[in-house]
């Protein structure tokens, strides 16, 4: 799958469920991974975590990920990210 095919792919998906507000589309294709996150983070999180307490499956993806992420991070990587992030959301809030 080439880049132009996967953004054409998200396209389609975006504008048969336009109500969504937060979204992310993973296409496996012949052992390339392609990625997509559209919306809030926290409500993209949040959606991940609802959806991994009522499956098993995808229960162990998320710790999977995040075993992948906690090897491959730093402890100050992983802050600074923690803090960036943050940061933005109460900046969003305030405003």
């Amino acid at each position: 799958m080439t880049n132009v095919e996967f953004k054409n792919a998200v396209r389609e998906f975006q504008s048969k469920f336009k109500e969504l507000e937060n979204s992310v589309i993973i296409i496996e294709n012949k052992g390339d991974v392609h990625a997509s996150m559209q919306g809030n983070i926290i409500g993209t999180i949040t959606a991940l975590v609802d959806a991994a307490h009522n499956d098993e499956i995808q229960f162990s993806i998320l710790l999977t990920v995040g075993e992948v992420l906690r090897d491959s991070l730093t402890p100050e990587a992983i802050s600074s990210l923690t803090k960036v992030n943050l940061k933005k959301q109460l900046e969003k809030n305030v405003n």
